[in-house]
């Protein structure tokens, strides 16, 4: 007889006195043997572990109350005998595993489902995207499991908000956001939306199967002019010709010297014969051109790549030939697509020739323009290319099954010289002092700079212990690109190995990425405990508001990756040390964000940079200028660049507007005229949802709160919504919060442009309160 039939057996012998739970006793039933259960696997799957654990328990609570257990001490002792060895070898060595069923439960949870990074994991939340082919339903279970770590105040509504933003069906966008609808009525509309489409598409089907049949039944027809009829006559001398050029064969030197090779046809567009001989129906040239479909911003992902889509058109293409290794190959420049495409027999054929090309899998989603299923890969492979004016650059191609003319993606057709775009270009400003200024200081618009003559030294309590963290798990498939991405940091100066032992290590996460690359986070919670924050003060937006008063042209500039460009103090480098899968420890030269005292830093440094500049601040890596005239402009412009550019920092130029009548400062237009709000502020107000509970009062409120300086009587309108935040009050959703809730979206959409306040001006004081009891 097994320990835990010993247990149950004695409970039942025992009077009932001294039970110590009556259900026990009335419910618990002596029995021979115990039904089978899987046990739980920790060690297969690393990656998954806490998922499959908080399947297991809820599965094994389930058994226990089909066995009609609930005493705590037999249910603890069912635990370990159904767990498996594997686990109790590892609950062996837990401390403090108590005495009770629940001790044990939560000591092997604490185990497998450590406490993560919750920002991390609402970021990993906002990442998540309805998949090609997966059900409304499924993507609901990844959402609801995800969300568990999150700690979201309302779960079911950040839910039903990410299937919004994120599904695949626009159609149900549509209708979310036309109608109120709660995450149950989303979810029964999108799956009936899935049902609907399924039995269309049956129906289509067996259209199309009949179609097909009545067609095979036709008699058969004079065989058309065209690819079948096109045989080639033998030659009446008797010598064979080439069955790509047409030429005598075989070559002199071999099919190297075929006048075909490596041509385009201008039949099909496939390479490698001309038109003359070709076999396939006549065609147009193809060129990528834009679908015409409804605009709608939700179809917009900027995460994944982008291509076009190929239609048949006989206009003049933008084609150009390079060498993919050593294969001469026909590509479309492409300035819309972000990445570089070639089909199936156009890699074959490099692969034949190219030994070291080998094709690897790939996680890569490509959309075409306008539609919102990925195109059909086949994988992806890295290699040198090479234009004809003899330019080299190493490129990633992806392989797709459908037949099309290769793409040379933007970033690649820049990088050879085979394009020059326009936008974003230093020397193509509106304004030639701009352009010439921009032009005499390139420099600091190139690559991630490096302030001289500063370093950064933290200032570490010593009386904190250190603590070196073990290792956050990372799955196997994405070692190679973190292996890559460290490197790639390291040859950046940005990172070091560690050399020798280590008081500090902290876990490093990996966190895929749509394009089908890394992003690398650092958990620097632990050693933030031993760094001691500077108290620096930092001015709000209202005081750079306040500066600006009275300016008419203004420049913004934003430094590129800024913090990275701060030299971290040998001394200090210690604590950010870092553990990676295969590399070894290493540590950064730079100052990271995550360091909690790196804001204050940061804002010091960049601020004692530019204190000589007259009419110039800055909030983080955030730098304006403002002025009265565009003479004097142009002047603190030329000291803002000399300024950097002798310092060694660099700028990311998307991000600058130089010279403009108004700008941007953190949700407020500054203009010549005033201050007003900026319009995606508006928006966001205007397509919230009537609030479902306090927590999205205060949210509402929140929000609106951010330009509630463009508001008259402000206080008075949003008074019935601050009555549902307090305490002790019920939310009951009335007529009169619907009227305030209405009132303020109509109030900020119609709200004014505030001028600039004036010292001169005559000022009136007016106190908005309502008048209450």
């Amino acid at each position: 007889m097994s320990d835990d039939e010993s247990a149950t057996s004695s409970g039942k012998d025992q009077p009932a006195s001294k039970q110590p739970n009556s259900t026990t006793q009335s419910f618990n039933a002596p029995r021979s043997g115990l039904p089978p259960f899987l046990p739980f696997d920790p060690i297969t799957d690393s990656a998954t572990v806490s998922q499959r654990w908080k399947k297991w328990i809820r599965r094994f609570e389930n058994l226990l109350i089909s066995l009609r257990e609930f005493d705590s001490t037999i249910r603890r002792g069912l635990l370990l005998t159904y767990v498996g060895e594997a686990t109790n070898d590892i609950f062996d060595i837990l401390p403090d595993t108590g005495t009770t069923y629940e001790s044990a439960v939560d000591s092997l949870t604490q185990y497998f489902i450590p406490r993560g990074n919750k920002d991390v994991a609402i970021f990993e939340f906002r990442e998540l995207t309805q998949e090609t082919n997966e059900t409304l339903t499924a993507y609901y279970r990844r959402l609801k499991t995800k969300a568990t770590d999150c700690e979201f105040a309302n779960e079911d509504e950040e839910i039903k908000i990410q299937i919004i933003h994120k599904t695949r069906d626009s159609r149900l966008r549509k209708k979310a956001l036309r109608e109120s609808m709660d995450l149950k009525a989303l979810l029964a509309h999108g799956t009936s939306l899935e049902i609907t489409d399924q039995q269309a598409q049956r129906l289509e089907n067996a259209n199309t199967d009949l179609n097909a049949l009545e067609r095979n039944r036709q008699p058969p027809a004079s065989q058309p002019r065209g690819a079948f009829n096109r045989r080639r006559k033998p030659p009446p001398d008797g010598k064979k010709t080439c069955r790509n050029c047409g030429g005598a064969f075989p070559h002199k030197d071999g099919m190297q010297n075929c006048p075909a090779r490596g041509k385009s046809c201008h039949n099909c567009g496939k390479l490698g014969h001309f038109a003359k001989l070709c076999k396939s129906s006549s065609k147009s040239v193809k060129h990528i051109t834009p679908l015409k479909t409804p605009d709608d911003r939700y179809l917009q992902d900027s995460d994944d790549d982008n291509c076009f889509t190929l239609k048949s058109t006989p206009n003049k293409s933008p084609e150009t030939q390079i060498k993919i290794g050593h294969t001469p190959v026909k590509v479309l420049i492409d300035s819309g697509a972000s990445v570089n495409i070639i089909h199936t027999e156009i890699f074959e054929r490099i692969k034949s020739e190219n030994n070291h090309i080998k094709l690897a899998k790939t996680n890569a989603k490509i959309r075409a323009y306008g539609t919102d299923s990925p195109i059909d890969l086949s994988g992806e492979f890295h290699t040198t290319i090479k234009s004809t004016h003899g330019q080299s650059i190493d490129a990633t191609f992806y392989v797709t099954t459908a037949k099309s003319q290769c793409i040379l993606g933007c970033e690649s057709s820049t990088a050879l010289g085979l394009i020059t775009l326009n936008i974003n270009n230093i020397a193509q400003h509106e304004d030639p002092v701009i352009a010439k200024l921009l032009k005499q200081h390139e420099k600091p618009f190139k690559g991630t700079g490096n302030l001289k003559g500063v370093e950064v030294k933290l200032e570490i309590d010593k009386s904190i212990p250190p603590v070196a963290q073990s290792s956050r798990r990372i799955p196997h498939n994405m070692r190679k690109k973190v292996n890559a991405k460290l490197r790639e940091m390291r040859d950046d100066g940005i990172i070091e190995k560690v050399e020798g032992a280590t008081p500090w290590l902290s876990p490093l996460i990996a966190i895929p990425k749509k394009t089908g690359d890394v992003r690398l986070v650092l958990d620097m919670r632990v050693p933030n405990t031993a760094l001691i924050r500077r108290r620096v003060q930092i001015p709000t937006v209202d005081e750079i508001l306040r500066q600006m008063e009275g300016a008419k042209v203004f420049t913004e500039v934003d430094l590129s990756q800024g913090y990275l460009q701060l030299t971290l103090a040998e001394e200090s480098r210690y604590i950010t040390a870092f553990t990676t899968p295969d590399e070894g420890p290493h540590r950064f030269k730079r100052l990271i964000m995550v360091a909690s005292p790196s804001g204050e830093y940061f804002h010091e440094i960049i601020h004692e940079l530019i204190k000589g500049i007259p009419r110039c601040a800055n909030i983080s890596d955030n730098i304006w200028l403002w002025s009265d005239d565009r003479q004097s402009h142009y002047k603190q412009l030329e000291q803002l660049l000399t300024k950097l550019e002798s310092r060694g920092l660099t700028l990311k130029l998307p991000k600058c507007s130089f010279s403009v009548p108004e700008i941007n400062v953190f949700g407020h237009i500054v203009s010549g005229n005033g201050i007003q709000p900026d319009k995606a502020k508006i928006e966001a107000v205007n397509n919230a949802p009537p609030p479902k509970s306090a927590s999205e009062v205060r949210s509402f409120l929140g929000l609106t709160n951010y330009c509630s300086r463009y508001i008259q009587n402000y206080s008075s309108i949003t008074y019935p919504l601050r009555q549902l935040t307090k305490a002790d009050a019920k939310f009951r959703w009335s007529d009169e919060h619907e009227k305030a809730f209405i009132t303020l979206k109509q109030a900020l959409t119609s709200a004014p442009v505030l001028a600039h306040y004036s010292l001169e001006a005559k000022t009136r004081v007016v106190v908005d309160r309502k008048p209450y009891p």
